[in-house]
């Protein structure tokens, strides 16, 4: 059997105007909050009722404006490293001809509803991360 791709989404956004700052192009948060909706749909993939992360870093790299007059672009999101308590996911807005506008990467750690805190990642839920497996709620 082939080995799996760790999980992994592409999500197609439409800008808004709110997204467009003075400049005329797409305001820095705005490209946070488009990677946030690709990463919580990645998300909504392996989650569960215990299966909970919290953001502890963020980095993006802006390569490229966005205009209004783009209308839609690509955001993803996927899998690139499960530790013990963290998920990195490196992730990408595109222009719809494949132009990278931005790169980002986000370090998740497992969070505990119940204790407030760190959790470790288990074996199913680092297979279901890893594409190798489904969760169940």
């Amino acid at each position: 059997m082939p080995p799996s791709a760790p999980a992994a989404v592409t999500i197609r956004a439409q800008l808004r105007q709110a997204d467009i700052d003075g400049l005329g192009h797409m305001n820095n948060l705005a490209y946070l909050l488009l990677m946030q909706e690709a990463r919580s749909t990645l998300l909504d993939l392996v989650r569960t009722e215990e299966a909970r992360y919290v953001v502890v870093r963020m980095e993006a790299d802006y390569r490229r404006e966005v205009r209004y007059a783009d209308r839609e672009v690509l955001v993803s999101a996927r899998v690139a490293e499960v530790g013990r308590t963290s998920v990195t996911l490196e992730q990408e807005l595109t222009l719809l001809d494949g132009t990278p506008a931005a790169l980002g990467r986000v370090v998740l750690v497992a969070w505990s509803r119940s204790q407030r805190g760190a959790r470790p990642i288990g074996a199913d839920e680092r297979a279901a991360l890893l594409g190798r497996g489904t969760l169940t709620s």
